[in-house]
């Protein structure tokens, strides 16, 4: 019988245990910048949590176009160099001063040395 008891008390604590573990996580605490005059709105802490929340999805959204818009002037600017001729290419780099090639150009270039030997 106390076996019983402790087996039974040992689950009763477990169950317990658990039930808080299942219990409401506390809602996340968004961090941001309002905008400029907004705090004078007298907004509630819920509003400003949404306002945050808003904030950091549009700017992870924003982030991610960044890195698109730089892919894309990246592609731009070795089609670009495409339509040079190895010469101008050539040019080009003493204009600049020596600055690198695309890596997509220079891979490129590789690749129309090796054809040629």
């Amino acid at each position: 019988m106390t076996r019983f008891r402790l087996v039974a008390g040992v689950c009763a604590v477990a169950l317990m245990i658990g039930g808080m573990s299942l219990a409401e996580d506390p809602p996340v605490k968004y961090k941001g910048q309002l905008p400029a005059g907004w705090r004078k709105l007298g907004l509630s802490d819920r509003q400003v949590q949404d306002i945050y929340k808003i904030q950091t999805d549009y700017r992870t959204k924003i982030g991610k176009l960044q890195a698109q818009i730089q892919q894309l002037r990246e592609e731009e600017r070795a089609k670009m160099h495409e339509v040079l001729t190895p010469t101008q290419r050539e040019r080009l780099k003493e204009i600049r001063g020596g600055e690198p090639l695309p890596k997509k150009e220079v891979a490129k270039e590789r690749e129309a040395v090796k054809d040629k030997k």
